[in-house]
């Protein structure tokens, strides 16, 4: 059986092929949504922390040891400038910080 054709030139093929790999604006955006994920990640467990001490859930020590780690992440992301930070407020409303 012989395989079917798509009728697709072989010429268009090869030039696809030929061309370069993803470019470095690729790589950079694919590390900026890697690094997103780690921060939206730290942002959730921040929030399950809050929660455990507000409802007195969570041991001081355990509580003094992650806001540690999150705090060095915070410093971190700081440093390494470029981003805006929102804070919402209990009324709803939204105080933007500019990048350093």
């Amino acid at each position: 059986m012989a395989p079917e054709t798509t009728g697709a030139d072989p010429a268009d093929l090869a030039v696809a092929l030929s061309q370069p790999g993803p470019s470095e604006a690729l790589v950079v955006v694919e590390e900026s949504l890697g690094e997103a994920a780690s921060v939206t990640g730290r942002v959730e467990r921040s929030l399950e922390l809050f929660t455990a001490v507000a409802q007195g859930r969570v041991d001081r020590k355990v509580v003094l040891q992650e806001v540690d780690v999150l705090l060095g992440a915070l410093e971190r992301l700081d440093r390494e400038g470029g981003t805006t930070m929102s804070f919402a407020s209990p009324d709803r409303s939204t105080t933007r910080l500019p990048a350093a």
